[in-house]
């Protein structure tokens, strides 16, 4: 290998960590404490651990469902379970957080007394749309981070602290299990995607500053609701479905019932 090819599979290793970004981040805010910080890294090691789960999960078995229900109705699959003790496990002994809110409990999860104090809530869905695994469709996990209102000496309030305004959340974002491992989050400035290299096991910087494309040509709906749309719903997915050549319509359908794919394709696509 010449040092020419040296220097550039170098500079392509030298590519900015997630956890680099995150610090970058931090030094913004001259009275940051850092917890914030580690619990990201910690919804990080999490997905992680989660990501390895899906990979394997032909093989060990933890494709199935449950006898059990979710606070939406849904059939809980094994995976849903497991994600959501993975992410339970480290974030409610980590004493950054003071509220758990998971789509699959029907109460939220607070930590023990002595890991209890923590600076945020954390609002999650373990596993989204892991009705596919077991045909192969890209999953994840969504996540959503508000600060406490409620004092640090006090128990967290399911009024005060849990039913906050999404205008007030600190931290959101959502971690893509498919044909690559992506975490794509936002601090209400900009919006960054970290793909994960396996070979040294870090997110990598790879999509900076994302935003919508002007146009695009795809919407994603579950038409089978359409009996419960409204009726400017159902006339704008009319409208979008018209043929209209100077408008660019129609528009090309794409849905495949995992919320985080189709919304990441969206993301990047239009």
């Amino acid at each position: 290998m010449s040092q020419y090819q040296q220097y550039q599979q170098n500079k392509k290793l030298l590519g900015t960590t997630v956890n680099q970004h995150i610090y970058q981040s931090q030094r913004e805010f001259p009275n940051a404490t850092g917890d914030f910080t580690l619990l990201l890294q910690e919804i990080l090691v999490a997905s992680k651990i989660i990501r390895d789960k899906i990979t394997l999960a032909g093989i060990a078995e933890s494709i199935g469902s449950t006898d059990e229900e979710n606070v939406q109705g849904e059939i809980v699959k094994v995976l849903d379970v497991l994600s959501n003790t993975i992410i339970k496990r480290r974030l409610l002994k980590s004493g950054l957080v003071c509220m758990i809110i998971s789509e699959e409990d029907t109460e939220v999860c607070l930590p023990k007394d002595k890991y209890a104090g923590g600076k945020y809530v954390v609002a999650v869905d373990p596993c989204d749309g892991s009705s596919n695994i077991a045909c192969n469709v890209p999953v994840g996990t969504i996540f959503s981070i508000w600060k406490r209102k409620t004092p640090k000496n006090e128990v967290a309030s399911l009024e005060i602290d849990a039913l906050q305004k999404g205008r007030d959340m600190v931290c959101g974002g959502y971690i893509l299990y498919g044909p690559s491992c992506m975490c794509v989050y936002t601090t209400g400035f900009d919006v960054n995607g970290f793909t994960f290299d396996p070979s040294i096991g870090e997110f990598i910087l790879t999509h900076k500053n994302i935003t919508f494309p002007p146009f695009s040509k795809c919407y994603s709906v579950n038409e089978a609701y359409t009996n419960v749309w409204s009726q400017d719903t159902k006339d704008f997915i009319d409208w979008i479905k018209t043929p209209n050549k100077a408008e660019n319509r129609p528009y090309t359908g794409r849905s495949d019932g995992s919320l985080v794919s189709d919304f990441h394709r969206n993301l990047l696509y239009g």
